[in-house]
């Protein structure tokens, strides 16, 4: 989304080089998802969990951003190809979620607002549900 679901930046460091992370554009979204984040005092966000495509830094290496608005701050993994870092930046918001879960934090479908776990987020599961309700 856009620039305004930022709350400051980061910076992180890959081969000497800083990068600045700053907030995923809506043309840098690769792929998302949408939720309903609910806090543990009940506060309500809808959000995206926002995956950037992976791009090469150099050979060997490349690095995938992620983000959820309002809820968790732009992070990224890295891999030794697209794929590679794609998965294991879903494997890192995955725990993020988890971690979040433990804390009290729920995860809600926003058309049925039916309970989800971070690991049905990224399950078939999803999408058997959404076949059901054709």
């Amino acid at each position: 989304m856009g620039k305004g679901y930022w709350h400051a930046p980061s910076y992180a460091t890959v081969s000497s080089v800083i990068w600045k992370l700053d907030a995923l554009d809506a043309t840098d979204v690769f792929v998302n998802r949408t939720l309903i984040f609910v806090a543990p005092d009940g506060v309500e966000t809808l959000s995206q969990i926002q995956f950037g495509r992976p791009f090469m830094l150099e050979e060997l290496a490349w690095r995938c951003d992620c983000e959820i608005p309002n809820v968790l701050k732009r992070r990224y993994g890295a891999g030794i190809d697209g794929l590679h870092a794609l998965q294991l930046t879903m494997s890192l918001v995955e725990t993020l979620l988890e971690s979040k879960h433990s804390d009290g934090w729920r995860f809600l479908w926003p058309d049925t607002r039916d309970e989800t776990s971070p690991r049905q987020i990224f399950e078939a599961d999803h999408f058997a549900r959404m076949r059901a309700s054709i």
